[in-house]
C-alpha cells in the first residue's frame, strides 16, 4: 500500500496515546521513502535517542571530521531540517550490509 502522508505525518499520528516502543514496533519492517533522493528503505528500528542535532563523523578533506545530521542533510542535498526534534530510522544496504542512520523527513 503506498500512503500520501509524509512519514513525520505518520509518525506523529502514531505517535499520539502511543508509546515508542508501540510505535517502534509498528514501524520496524516498514517501507519508507525519502524526498530528497527518492530511494526507497526499509525499516530496521527508530533511533528515539539519537536526533538530527547529533554528530557522527565522516570523511573529510582533512581525515575524519565530526559533523551534525543537520548540516550533513544542509551540505549534501540542500535541506532545512524544520524539525529539530524528530529522531531518526536505522536501514541495512542489503548489498553492502552498511547500517546507516537517515532522516526521513524534513
Amino acid at each position: 500500500m503506498v500512503r500520501k502522508v509524509t512519514a513525520l505525518q505518520h509518525f506523529k499520528d502514531l505517535m499520539q496515546g502511543s508509546d515508542k516502543e508501540k510505535v517502534r514496533d509498528m514501524m520496524i519492517g516498514a517501507t519508507v521513502m525519502t524526498n530528497y533522493n527518492k530511494k526507497m528503505y526499509v525499516v530496521d528500528d527508530l533511533e528515539f535517542n539519537v536526533r538530527v542535532d547529533s554528530t557522527f563523523e565522516q570523511n573529510g578533506k582533512n581525515g575524519e571530521e565530526s559533523i551534525s545530521f543537520i548540516d550533513y542533510y544542509e551540505k549534501k542535498w540542500n535541506l532545512q531540517i524544520k524539525d529539530k526534534n524528530q529522531f531518526l530510522i536505522k536501514t541495512t544496504d542489503k548489498k553492502s550490509k552498511k547500517v546507516t542512520l537517515s532522516i526521513i523527513f524534513y
